[in-house]
């Protein structure tokens, strides 16, 4: 019985050490942003249905900081810089 023990012991403590090493660094080329870039556009089907009206040539713009004209009539303006 003592011997499964330390075996286990063994086997497991490497295994834990090797999980509390250090997350890799945020790659900032590669993350996903989400929020004021979000925007549907009329090929969206939930978007149609809000009358969205907006091409991917508006969203592209907006993402790059032009205005966007809301269906509602409000002014969008993205923050991202």
């Amino acid at each position: 019985m003592r011997w499964n023990r330390l075996t286990a012991l063994a086997v497991l403590v490497p295994a834990l050490l090797i999980g509390c090493a250090a997350p890799p660094q945020p790659n900032p080329l590669r993350n996903a942003h989400f929020g004021d870039l979000h925007v549907h556009t009329r090929f969206s089907m939930d978007a149609y249905i809000f009358d969205v009206r907006a091409t991917p040539d508006d969203a592209y713009r907006f993402a790059r900081g032009a205005p966007l004209v809301h269906p509602a009539g409000t002014r969008a303006i993205s923050t991202a810089t």
